[in-house]
């Protein structure tokens, strides 16, 4: 299956807050193993990315990226966010665990945390 690096990056940050949750066991094991699965992928967009922010960001005397309230500062802002746009565009091919839309319907019970609809929507890209 091909995803685009934003579905990845946006799957592995959603499931910060899953992988805290009390799980059915379909569920957990699919979200774990997802996450091992988009390990290499995610590690290889942080490593582009990095080198985008090293490219565009602002260096002081010393050579240091310039960060400003928690941000870095960009010669061209623009020009940083065409990059980053066409990184995260890219698609790249992953082999997921899925589950089944009916496993996330059996989830209403009480022995598991209860899903937000951001955890939903985490789960999407692994349900068939």
């Amino acid at each position: 299956m091909k995803l685009k690096n934003r579905d990845i990056v946006n799957f592995i940050n959603g499931c910060t807050a899953l992988k805290e949750k009390k799980l059915p066991i379909k569920i957990g094991y699919a979200v774990h193993r997802n996450i091992l699965s988009l390990a290499e992928a995610a590690e290889a967009y942080n490593v582009a990315r990095e080198k985008i922010i090293k490219e565009h960001a602002e260096k002081d005397y010393k050579g240091e990226l310039i960060i400003r309230d928690d941000y870095y500062v960009f010669k061209d802002k623009q020009a940083f966010n065409k990059d980053l746009e066409e990184l995260l565009g890219i698609d790249t091919e992953v082999n997921l665990h899925t589950i089944s839309e009916k496993d996330i319907e059996k989830y209403d019970d009480s022995r598991y945390d209860a899903l937000t609809l951001s955890d939903i929507d985490t789960l999407c890209i692994m349900t068939e």
